[in-house]
């Protein structure tokens, strides 16, 4: 298990020790669900993985509980083959025209903001949010 924190976000190896402290590496919602078992280490909490997006009240009960959201995104080709993909975390709303905050770990951990429709289907940044993660306790 190799786990990473930049920027306040937590990032999962899992593969093996690996010898680039900051690894770009691929992995998936169960690679992410085992990081946040690993890195939380209590009988506690338990997480929540849907390979979906969730409801825009069920972002807000969530930070208002201050729980983070990770949130999967792939990107698919025209006949609808998931190509790749890329893991971000909601960790903000705006009500005033459904709008979320977001941290995106691939560039310099800015915050983002934007209309929730767009960042579901892929107008904001070309990828479709196709899963989910979060604390349920």
């Amino acid at each position: 298990m190799h786990l990473i924190k930049t920027n306040g976000t937590l990032f999962n190896g899992l593969k093996e020790p690996l010898s680039d402290p900051y690894p770009n590496v691929p992995g998936n919602m169960y690679d992410a669900s085992k990081g946040m078992d690993y890195a939380t280490q209590s009988p506690y909490v338990t997480y929540i993985t849907k390979s979906s997006s969730i409801t825009y009240s069920k972002i807000m009960e969530l930070i208002n509980m201050h729980h983070p959201i990770y949130t999967g995104a792939g990107y698919y080709n025209q006949d609808g083959t998931r190509t790749g993909g890329h893991a971000t975390v909601i960790k903000g709303y705006d009500s005033v025209g459904m709008m979320i905050e977001y941290v995106d770990p691939l560039g310099d951990g800015s915050i983002h903001l934007c209309y929730y429709n767009d960042f579901c289907n892929g107008n904001y940044n070309d990828r479709i949010w196709d899963g989910t993660i979060y604390s349920a306790s």
